[in-house]
Protein backbone atom coordinates (compact mmCIF):
# COMPACT_ATOMS: atom_id res chain seq x y z
CA UNK A 1 0.00 0.00 0.00
CA UNK A 2 1.13 3.27 -0.57
CA UNK A 3 1.44 6.05 2.05
CA UNK A 4 0.48 9.44 2.15
CA UNK A 5 3.83 11.31 2.73
CA UNK A 6 1.67 14.46 4.02
CA UNK A 7 -0.34 12.16 6.98
CA UNK A 8 1.08 11.11 10.28
CA UNK A 9 -0.78 8.31 11.22
CA UNK A 10 -1.22 5.03 8.64
CA UNK A 11 -4.89 4.45 7.98
CA UNK A 12 -5.72 1.09 6.22
CA UNK A 13 -8.91 -0.02 4.47
CA UNK A 14 -10.58 -2.98 6.89
CA UNK A 15 -12.67 -6.01 5.98
CA UNK A 16 -14.20 -7.60 8.84
CA UNK A 17 -16.14 -10.73 8.39
CA UNK A 18 -19.00 -12.78 10.94
CA UNK A 19 -21.28 -15.38 10.38
CA UNK A 20 -21.03 -14.89 6.17
CA UNK A 21 -21.49 -10.95 6.58
CA UNK A 22 -18.74 -8.52 6.28
CA UNK A 23 -18.30 -5.07 6.98
CA UNK A 24 -15.62 -2.57 5.80
CA UNK A 25 -13.78 0.06 7.88
CA UNK A 26 -10.79 2.29 7.87
CA UNK A 27 -8.76 1.96 11.26
CA UNK A 28 -5.63 3.25 12.16
CA UNK A 29 -2.50 0.74 12.72
CA UNK A 30 -1.53 1.29 16.29
CA UNK A 31 1.16 -1.10 16.89
CA UNK A 32 0.79 0.13 20.61
CA UNK A 33 -2.83 -1.36 20.57
CA UNK A 34 -2.79 -4.89 22.15
CA UNK A 35 -6.31 -5.70 20.69
CA UNK A 36 -8.18 -4.51 17.51
CA UNK A 37 -10.73 -2.12 18.56
CA UNK A 38 -14.06 -1.59 16.55
CA UNK A 39 -17.14 0.73 17.83
CA UNK A 40 -20.16 -1.26 19.39
CA UNK A 41 -22.18 -0.13 16.80
CA UNK A 42 -19.96 -1.94 14.55
CA UNK A 43 -19.91 -5.20 15.98
CA UNK A 44 -23.57 -5.20 16.27
CA UNK A 45 -24.02 -4.71 12.51
CA UNK A 46 -22.58 -7.80 11.87
CA UNK A 47 -24.55 -9.61 14.40
CA UNK A 48 -22.69 -9.32 17.84
CA UNK A 49 -24.97 -8.83 20.78
CA UNK A 50 -22.69 -6.69 23.10
CA UNK A 51 -25.69 -7.22 26.13
CA UNK A 52 -25.03 -10.97 26.04
CA UNK A 53 -21.13 -10.48 26.12
CA UNK A 54 -19.28 -13.09 27.93
CA UNK A 55 -15.65 -11.76 28.17
CA UNK A 56 -15.05 -7.68 29.10
CA UNK A 57 -11.52 -6.89 29.26
CA UNK A 58 -10.53 -3.64 31.28
CA UNK A 59 -8.40 -1.11 29.25
CA UNK A 60 -5.79 1.43 29.89
CA UNK A 61 -6.66 4.51 26.94
CA UNK A 62 -5.54 7.51 26.73
CA UNK A 63 -8.74 8.98 28.82
CA UNK A 64 -8.26 6.35 31.63
CA UNK A 65 -9.52 2.68 32.86
CA UNK A 66 -11.69 1.55 30.44
CA UNK A 67 -14.27 -1.34 31.03
CA UNK A 68 -15.38 -2.74 27.43
CA UNK A 69 -16.88 -6.23 25.92
CA UNK A 70 -14.44 -8.65 23.98
CA UNK A 71 -15.12 -10.62 21.41
CA UNK A 72 -14.25 -12.57 18.72
CA UNK A 73 -15.03 -12.07 14.94
CA UNK A 74 -14.16 -14.78 12.71
CA UNK A 75 -11.93 -13.24 9.84
CA UNK A 76 -10.22 -9.98 9.64
CA UNK A 77 -8.46 -8.51 6.28
CA UNK A 78 -6.34 -6.43 5.18
CA UNK A 79 -4.38 -5.47 2.42
CA UNK A 80 -5.31 -9.58 0.67
CA UNK A 81 -4.29 -10.99 3.87
CA UNK A 82 -6.78 -12.86 6.33
CA UNK A 83 -6.83 -13.73 9.96
CA UNK A 84 -9.18 -15.74 11.53
CA UNK A 85 -10.72 -15.59 15.53
CA UNK A 86 -9.25 -12.44 15.98
CA UNK A 87 -9.84 -10.74 19.22
CA UNK A 88 -11.50 -7.25 19.22
CA UNK A 89 -12.21 -4.80 21.81
CA UNK A 90 -15.36 -3.45 21.38
CA UNK A 91 -15.35 0.76 21.97
CA UNK A 92 -16.01 4.09 20.90
CA UNK A 93 -12.68 6.10 20.42
CA UNK A 94 -12.60 9.83 21.32
CA UNK A 95 -14.57 11.61 18.53
CA UNK A 96 -12.31 14.49 18.08
CA UNK A 97 -9.79 12.16 16.53
CA UNK A 98 -12.43 11.15 14.25
CA UNK A 99 -11.03 7.54 14.23
CA UNK A 100 -13.53 4.26 13.86
CA UNK A 101 -10.81 2.07 14.52
CA UNK A 102 -7.39 0.09 15.93
CA UNK A 103 -5.75 -2.48 13.87
CA UNK A 104 -3.82 -3.42 17.14
CA UNK A 105 -1.90 -6.59 18.08
CA UNK A 106 -4.47 -9.10 17.80
CA UNK A 107 -4.32 -9.32 14.14
CA UNK A 108 -0.97 -7.99 13.33
CA UNK A 109 1.04 -10.62 15.47
CA UNK A 110 -0.34 -13.06 12.68
CA UNK A 111 1.82 -11.29 9.76
CA UNK A 112 5.11 -10.02 9.17
CA UNK A 113 5.04 -6.01 8.53
CA UNK A 114 7.11 -3.52 6.70
CA UNK A 115 6.78 0.11 6.76
CA UNK A 116 9.21 2.19 4.54
CA UNK A 117 8.37 5.69 5.20
CA UNK A 118 11.12 7.06 2.46
CA UNK A 119 9.87 4.97 0.00
CA UNK A 120 6.40 5.86 1.51
CA UNK A 121 5.22 2.03 1.08
CA UNK A 122 3.27 -0.54 3.84
CA UNK A 123 3.65 -4.21 3.23
CA UNK A 124 1.58 -6.99 5.85
CA UNK A 125 2.30 -10.53 4.99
Amino acid sequence: MRLDPNTHAIFVPVEVYHDGEYRAIQMLVDTGATFVSVPPDFAESLGHDLSQATRHITLQTANGLRDAPLITVQRIRVLGVDANDVDAVCMTLPSENKLRGLLGLSFLKHFDMDVHFRRRVLRIR
